[in-house]
């Protein structure tokens, strides 16, 4: 060893110089380990929340066995199909996925005549497939049974003479003013009216027109029934709007001759009602139909074929009449209904475009 490197060594100025080096070092080490454990720990934090929502969702929407897909699963399983087919099966099959797609028809409708023994719907960007209950009474239509007349009106064409039908509007207080005698005139012999509901606070609140509604379209000779959108957590609340709704129908100068509907589809995020399971939705519907029944009235549901595949048990539900909105022009609900929200359309005494429902009334 050189002089000058035993010199450095046992300098003290070079020993000092070595160990704060060292120190800062470390220092150093140690302060970008915790930024990365602070790091790990919000991402940690963040993923616990997405995962949360993510199960939320799941809950709410897939808590009973069923399949599910997004588009990119649909065409992957599809093209799993084509290469276990063969011959002249896989021909077949491929022919009538590729029809389907020419002839404009949608996934959907193209899934849901592959699956002729599924309820399928779309919701998310996602497809859902439900065996069609064997415990429910089925709808005994074909599509072709129904088409639009020259007025834009629906209507039955099917060969059952037992079959009748009426024409029908649903309206609120966002409709506006109606004039009940023109709109009768028109040929409307039925109206669904809205009567209230909760607000997004919860606080229950009776629509502005109810009242007038019911009365002027009484006075015009059409047929009143009421509806009440479900934005309840509980089934106590559920009951209590039963309850809101049988008071409000009290108070009418005159009884409705139509059906009482709790209408009852998918909530929006920012809604106090997101987020609940199939089997809390089915449950607050029983509590509602329940407690109107015991009032007097009997029930009936609404929802879109969606809202009843994922967000109701129909097999608990299977006493209950049906309100199906389905606005593609060719109906598609496998079960029983006694009536049909199918588009909008103009009606003398209404400014603007009103919701049409076909009432189809079975022997």
């Amino acid at each position: 060893m050189s002089e000058e490197r035993k010199e450095r060594r046992s300098n003290p100025n070079h020993l000092r110089t070595v160990y704060l080096i060292n120190v800062i070092f470390l220092c150093l080490l140690t302060l970008a380990v915790l930024t990365g454990a602070v790091f790990l720990f919000l991402r940690y934090r963040e993923t616990r929340k997405e995962i949360s929502l993510i199960h939320q969702e799941m809950t709410a929407t897939a808590e009973h066995a069923k399949t599910l897909f997004t588009d990119q699963e649909v065409e992957r399983l599809v093209q799993n199909a084509s290469k276990e087919s063969s011959g002249e099966a896989r021909r077949k099959l491929l022919q009538e996925i590729q029809s389907s797609l020419e002839t404009g028809k949608s996934v959907l409708t193209t899934l849901r005549t592959l699956y002729p023994d599924n309820f399928v719907v779309s919701a998310d960007d996602k497809y859902y497939f439900y065996p069609i209950l064997k415990n429910v009474r089925t709808n005994p239509f074909d599509s072709a049974d129904f088409a639009l007349g020259d007025d834009g009106r629906m209507e039955y064409r099917g060969d059952n003479g037992d079959v009748k039908t009426q024409f029908g509007i649903d309206i609120s207080s966002a409709t506006g003013a109606i004039d009940w005698e023109a709109a009768a005139a028109d040929g409307v012999q039925f109206a669904m009216i809205r009567a209230g509901g909760r607000d997004q606070d919860g606080t229950l609140f009776l629509d502005e027109r109810f009242r007038t509604n019911v009365t002027e379209a009484q006075k015009a000779g059409i047929r009143t029934g009421v509806y009440m959108r479900l934005n309840c957590i509980t089934d106590e609340e559920a009951e209590a709007d039963a309850a809101f709704l049988l008071e409000a129908l009290s108070d009418l100068s005159h009884p409705v001759d139509g059906p009482v509907a709790a209408v009852i589809t998918a909530p929006s995020r920012d809604s106090r009602a997101y987020g609940q399971s199939r089997a809390s939705w089915t449950s607050h519907a029983r509590a509602f139909l329940d407690k109107l029944e015991a009032g007097g009235q009997k029930g009936m549901l609404y929802s879109n074929a969606a809202g009843y595949a994922i967000m109701l048990d129909l097999g608990q539900l299977e006493d209950t009449d049906k309100w199906i909105a389905d606005r593609s022009g060719s109906l598609y609900f496998p079960y029983r209904f006694t009536c049909w929200q199918y588009g909008t359309g103009k009606v003398n005494g209404i400014d603007g475009r009103v919701n049409c429902d076909l009432m189809v009334l079975q022997e």
